[in-house]
């Protein structure tokens, strides 16, 4: 097996694991339930995913159907703020890590605005080297075009790539593409690895 020589982290369910979900925000405060917003996250929004429309320029006209009292600029604030709270762990881990001259880097399924607002924000780029999104890649997990691309891009060998996803498909199709993945449930596997491998 090759050397590790660096460890993506999926983002949501694994760096991110908000105490209430935008949905849930969405419906207790402002009355918008899924039966609303459903159209808009099972169509367009998958479109903004795969980097083949910009959430800017396709929101305002479901906002203009929904009971959101203001701006489009609030709403986004509003959306990443209560999507992104960052586990404090797994930085440390990404720290320990890169510590060890391991790159990080972010492996997520995410349209363009939430990645920059992640990285720039919410300044990932100190604990990160990089962020491998699907809107910039054109594909997102589970298709194998993702990993084949994230693995050009990185210039490694797939065995030198470990993965960590809460989504097990995402686990399964990056282990048919020859990347040490592993599914993430909660902060005890990662912790359990990192031991395992003498990093911490």
């Amino acid at each position: 097996m090759s050397a590790l020589q660096a460890v993506l982290f999926d983002v949501d369910g694994v760096l991110c694991v908000p105490t209430l979900r935008f949905a849930a925000y969405l419906e207790r405060e402002h009355g918008i339930t899924s039966a609303h917003t459903r159209e808009f996250f099972q169509g367009v929004f998958l479109e903004c995913i795969d980097g083949k429309a910009d959430l800017r320029d396709v929101l305002p006209a479901y906002l203009e159907q929904w009971p959101w009292p203001h701006d489009l600029d609030s709403f986004l604030a509003r959306w990443f703020g209560e999507e992104s709270l960052i586990d404090a762990r797994v930085l440390n881990a990404m720290q320990q890590l890169r510590d060890r001259g391991i790159k990080c880097y972010l492996a997520t399924n995410q349209e363009q605005h939430r990645s920059n607002y992640l990285w720039h924000d919410l300044g990932m780029w100190r604990w990160c080297d990089g962020i491998l999104a699907s809107s910039s890649l054109g594909v997102r997990k589970p298709e194998p075009g993702y990993f084949a691309l994230a693995t050009q891009q990185l210039a490694l060998v797939p065995a030198s790539i470990a993965f960590w996803d809460d989504t097990k498909a995402n686990v399964v199709a990056a282990q048919t593409h020859g990347w040490q993945a592993l599914h993430y449930r909660d902060y005890s596997d990662l912790a359990a690895w990192l031991n395992a491998n003498s990093i911490n």
